[in-house]
């Protein structure tokens, strides 16, 4: 089965890296092809174009970039990304902690409002029941309708 031209392409490429000088010419004649591009307007600057085409191609950058794939890091600096790492994981954990206190200290102080609603409402019924009179016609009229053994009382 024959190759498609990016194939085909894709090989040249990679035979174009295993020899440095001439990966080095390939790359040079590139950026000629680049510059030269550049010079009769086929390719656009970031800062000659609209505002709204620089969000967009910013935006097709990030896609871009997110595509990729990772390269992974070389032996030296896995030791530093794994402090890195500890460091990110203490900083959670204290966080974690610190969120936990702060909640149960909220609940804490919540359920003490609470009695002190409660206390509160009490005292109130309290009050109000020291007021109501049982001589006063209405509550007569109260205990009337109440029933025959309350009316007795009255």
């Amino acid at each position: 089965m024959p190759l498609s031209g990016a194939e085909r392409s894709r090989i040249y490429r990679q035979k174009m890296k295993q020899n440095p000088a001439k990966y080095q010419e390939y790359l040079e004649l590139e950026r000629k092809r680049y510059g030269k591009k550049k010079e009769d307007g086929q390719v656009k600057l970031i800062g000659d174009v609209s505002e709204r085409e620089r969000r967009r191609r910013r935006k097709y950058w990030r896609e871009m970039k997110k595509k990729q794939p990772l390269v992974p890091p070389s032996p030296s600096s896995s030791s530093h990304l794994t402090e890195k790492k500890k460091l990110g994981r203490k900083r959670v954990k204290r966080e974690k902690s610190r969120t936990y206190r702060k909640m149960q200290n909220l609940e804490e102080q919540l359920n003490i409002q609470k009695r002190i609603n409660e206390k509160l409402r009490k005292r109130l019924y309290r009050a109000n029941q020291k007021h109501i009179d049982p001589n006063s016609p209405r509550t007569k009229v109260k205990l009337i309708f109440k029933g025959p053994n309350s009316a007795e009382k009255a």
